[in-house]
């Protein structure tokens, strides 16, 4: 894929990272024929040392300005693209597909497997609990627990579990002083739960 180097000199000096982060502007022309509603999917990733890449969180396209815009705390090497699927299981042409990519670029979900979403896998309330957490900014551990589907342990819904304030009461009643981790959401408790103001 084509790349870019972006390089910033101060007193003749290379400057990489700047204490926080940076607001960088690429511009950028979609390719020919490219619909204006696939936009959305278009993306930023940084390019490390070893080749590597992962995306650049909040990164997006301005189709007023005709660029991408996204902030990085370093400066290294970047290419644009759409958004790199690593799911086999889901596909662009899925329902879900645009939601799984919010999902996964917002640190939400990871998936059940390097390359698998599971998309049909039950979802428990030890999970459900994770990604609102992760949704209000709330703390969720050392990322031990970062897939869809944990392990029969569920030790990673602890700290949603067990945050202070509104959300970790909410989290707790279920049939007493039960949570029930590996229970499994309906759609109704799921709804209601994510809309509290209901």
């Amino acid at each position: 894929r084509p790349h870019v180097d972006i390089e910033v000199y101060v007193g003749g000096r290379a400057v990489s990272s700047f204490g926080g982060d940076i607001t960088v502007s690429l511009p950028y022309i979609p390719e020919s024929g490219a619909p204006a509603s696939d936009y959305d999917l278009l993306t930023v990733y940084s390019v490390d040392g070893g080749g590597g890449y992962s995306e650049v969180k909040g990164a997006r396209y301005s189709p007023a300005t005709g660029a991408m815009l996204f902030a990085t705390p370093h400066l290294s090497r970047f290419f644009i693209s759409e958004w790199i699927n690593p799911f086999t299981d889901t596909a662009k042409e899925d329902w879900f597909y645009r939601a799984v990519r919010y999902s996964y670029a917002n640190g939400l979900i990871a998936g059940t497997a390097e390359n698998a979403f599971s998309p049909k896998s039950n979802l428990t309330r030890a999970m459900l609990v994770t990604i609102l957490a992760r949704e209000a900014g709330i703390p969720t551990g050392d990322g031990k627990g970062l897939s869809v589907l944990a392990s029969q342990k569920d030790e990673f819904f602890l700290p949603a579990f067990t945050s202070e304030g509104e959300f970790g009461k909410w989290a707790a009643p279920h049939g007493g002083r039960l949570f029930c981790p590996s229970t499994c959401c309906t759609t109704s408790s799921w709804t209601i739960r994510g809309c509290p103001a209901s």
